[in-house]
């Protein structure tokens, strides 16, 4: 084999050394570009997965919101359960309160119409009392009238039995 031929036969190894080298070279990228699209891979895994805990979160927050809300209210509803409680015992009280004085207010008339009562009393009392006072007088007048009589019947009687009177 002459040197031409080798050289012949050298070339086309050569070339496909390089072609290998090149190849190697081409795949060296590729594989570092599959990892990358693995990385890539990956980190869109963690971001999605991130995605999804910061949507748990915010459900999660809202779920907590919601509660607070809930309890808030809860809390409002019992002040005014025990507001509307106090009210019912006032009005109770009131209403406890309105009746005593209703009844104090039909004692109260009772006892006006027994003061009236009295107080006519104590007229027709007073009446009476003139009505007695003006017969105890007429009984004085009568009995004063009687003994003017009497000492006018005695007179009399002396002055006819003296024989009359001489003036």
């Amino acid at each position: 084999m002459n040197a031409r031929d080798h050289e012949e036969t050298e070339k086309p190894v050569t070339q496909m050394d390089n072609d290998a080298q090149n190849c190697e070279e081409t795949e060296k990228p590729v594989i570092q570009m599959d990892i990358a699209a693995q990385n890539c891979e990956e980190t869109e895994k963690s971001v999605i997965q991130m995605d999804i805990d910061a949507q748990n979160c915010e459900e999660t927050e809202k779920s907590v919101t919601q509660m607070y809300i809930d309890a808030q209210n809860c809390e409002e509803t019992e002040k005014s359960v025990t507001q509307m409680y106090i009210e019912a015992q006032n009005c109770e009280e009131t209403e406890k309160s309105v009746t005593q004085m209703y009844i104090a207010a039909q004692n109260c008339e009772e006892t006006e119409k027994s003061v009236t009562q009295m107080y006519i009393a104590a007229r027709n009392y007073e009446k009476a009392e003139k009505s007695v006072t003006q017969m105890d007088i007429g009984a004085r007048n009568c009995e004063e009238a009687e003994k003017s009589v009497t000492q006018t019947i005695t007179i009399t009687k002396v002055v006819q039995y003296h024989g009359g009177l001489d003036f």
